[in-house]
């Protein structure tokens, strides 16, 4: 299958080179230095514009099944998504960085030819929300618009998981256990199988199930009010502090480092603390802050920060009663999964 991309950044080369060993890709950009990314990477490289019809004929647009467009600029891509659109037939794909154009306007973009509309930040954001309020959970995704939650737990040796076969465990209706991984093997358990502690188990159900799910794996936590500390208040952690104030059992903060962004980040968030303190006083007040005011840290910073944050937060876990429940997730484009640092 032939996959053209417009934008070798960040994206873009994640995108060719997860896809470049079972695909024909090729990649387009105008800065001819980016091309040194792809030295590694089994794609075609082309210098020049997404949005030049010469440039597209030469990537072989007319038999392209797949065309991305992921630069920096909103309208470059959306631009680019029409001309391809208007010369060949690939299924288009478009990143935006603004709510301007989702996803109330999807509709509307379609008239560019356009398939589907991403916006990477809002993604990464809801990704970390749903880790953040599934206590306990590792891992969380939503189906259907919410209506279908899928959680992973890691199970402790004082789980009431681990007492009976799975057949005799009466889990609440609407939830199912669909797999179970243990050392390193993923499997689907049946009825006869005895989860152990150690074991990451899959849970799949309707919300009402899940919480119910929620008051089997983690009774301690259950009802609890959350602190949230969120490092960093660019547009990643503005959405994420958005999205968790509509819960009313968390209590939120966010640390940033530029006061006059604090101030817009006060003026638009209603129920969040927001000190103005600067990144090396966040990291070296990080696991105080973990142990002593918050159950869940996020960074939404660079990868160098979300690493510190992580130490700190498990430094601390000698102050905890029980372990600490520390999210990171990096906010590079590269990066859009986020999962709960594992107990230890």
């Amino acid at each position: 299958m032939r996959i053209v991309i417009i934008g070798g950044g960040q994206i873009g080369s994640s995108l060719a080179r997860t896809l470049a060993p079972d695909h024909e890709v090729v990649v387009i950009d105008h800065d001819r230095a980016v091309g040194d990314v792809f030295t590694s990477i089994d794609a075609e490289f082309i210098v020049g514009s997404g949005t030049s019809e010469e440039v597209l004929a030469r990537a072989g647009i007319d038999s392209a099944e797949f065309f991305v467009a992921c630069t920096g600029l909103d309208e470059v891509n959306i631009v680019a998504c029409a001309l391809a659109n208007r010369i060949a037939s690939p299924q288009t794909i478009c990143l935006v960085s603004r709510a301007d154009f989702v996803p109330e306007s999807q509709g509307q973009l379609e008239q560019f030819g356009i398939d589907r509309v991403l916006w990477p930040e809002a993604q990464l954001a809801a990704d970390i929300e749903q880790v953040v309020i599934a206590h306990g959970a590792i891992d969380a995704e939503a189906f259907a618009g919410g209506q279908v939650r899928l959680l992973e737990y890691k199970l402790g040796p004082g789980s009431p998981l681990v007492s009976a076969s799975l057949g005799q465990l009466h889990l609440p209706r609407g939830a199912l256990i669909v797999a179970v991984k243990r050392e390193g093997r993923l499997f689907v358990p049946r009825g006869a199988t005895e989860l152990a502690s150690g074991d990451k188990i899959i849970v799949m159900g309707t919300p009402e199930a899940m919480q119910q799910i929620e008051r089997l794996v983690s009774p301690a936590r259950h009802g609890d009010r959350v602190h949230v500390t969120i490092i960093g208040g660019g547009d990643v952690g503005l959405q994420l502090a958005e999205r968790l104030e509509q819960t009313s059992s968390i209590t939120l903060r966010i640390v940033e480092a530029s006061r006059d962004r604090g101030e817009l980040l006060a003026a638009r968030l209603s129920r969040t603390l927001v000190p103005t303190w600067s990144f090396s006083r966040a990291r070296t007040s990080a696991g105080a802050t973990c142990s002593c005011a918050s159950s869940t840290m996020t960074s939404v910073t660079s990868s160098r920060h979300c690493s510190d944050v992580s130490s700190a937060c498990r430094k601390s876990s000698r102050a905890l009663d029980g372990p600490p429940t520390c999210g990171c997730s990096s906010a590079s484009a590269s990066t859009w999964r986020c999962r709960r640092a594992e107990p230890r």
